[in-house]
């Protein structure tokens, strides 16, 4: 939406519509508590798609979970 509340232009070429949330939140400091946070949210089943800055800790740790669960199921 805009700032007056007008759905985008693009909005109507979707066959469904998404939503897109920013989550802003601080995160811990124990690597252990952190690994188990992000994975619930890296399940291939979650319908989550994480964005990270590229190369941080947060950027490998989610595509080592993601990679993780996809070989799983194989």
């Amino acid at each position: 939406m805009d700032d007056e509340g007008n759905a985008p232009q693009w909005w109507d070429r979707s066959a469904e519509p998404s939503a897109n949330v920013v989550l802003h939140t601080t995160m811990t400091d124990d690597p252990v508590l952190r690994r188990k946070m992000l994975a619930r949210f890296a399940a291939p089943d979650s319908g989550w798609t994480g964005f990270f800055p590229q190369g941080t800790e947060l950027d490998q740790l989610w595509w080592e979970l993601r990679d993780s669960h996809g070989h799983a199921a194989e």
